[in-house]
């Protein structure tokens, strides 16, 4: 794979088919965070957008190949396939570890609250606040998900409800 415009710390690799796919990098002492796409599989890559500062694209979640979302110390929208992101400052969430959408309906983890919006993005609320930090999404399907972190939430109605599950 030629990553070499690329260089940083990817934390987040998102595919939308074989082919198209995008990853969100953290900043270091030698490179901005950016946002890179791919068209061939991840052979290549480009740049689409970039921050400097100590920042970085901590997520990244494409509803279909045109509309994207990407968090970092904000919230991030693409609605032309990445090739502009506007920063979703009316969206509570800041610091921001990951972001998930099941159709309309899309999920945002930040420290300890997780945001819900079931219009497509266009209003977001607090859905839970836990007593945990909670870091991360993982998804059987679209109806049975988890969130992970210092405690772990299940969900059985597609993120309607959070349970907490207190024995593993």
């Amino acid at each position: 794979t030629n990553v070499s415009t690329a260089s940083g710390d990817f934390r987040k690799i998102f595919f939308i088919n074989s082919t198209t796919g995008w990853a969100g990098t953290i900043w270091t002492s030698t490179s901005n965070a950016k946002i890179l796409k791919t068209t061939d599989a991840g052979e290549n890559w480009f740049v689409q957008a970039q921050q400097s500062g100590a920042d970085g694209f901590t997520s990244i979640f494409f509803v279909d190949s045109l509309n994207g979302w990407a968090t970092s110390r904000y919230v991030w929208q693409t609605t032309n396939g990445g090739n502009n992101w506007i920063q979703r400052t009316d969206i509570p969430a800041f610091f921001s570890n990951d972001i998930y959408f099941i159709d309309s309906v899309g999920y945002i983890i930040e420290f300890l609250d997780l945001y819900k919006t079931t219009n497509s993005g266009n209003n977001w609320f607090t859905q839970l606040n836990s007593q945990y930090v909670i870091r991360t999404f993982g998804w059987l399907d679209n109806r049975r998900g988890f969130i992970v972190g210092d405690g772990v939430y299940e969900t059985v109605d597609s993120g309607n409800t959070w349970n907490e599950i207190l024995e593993l």
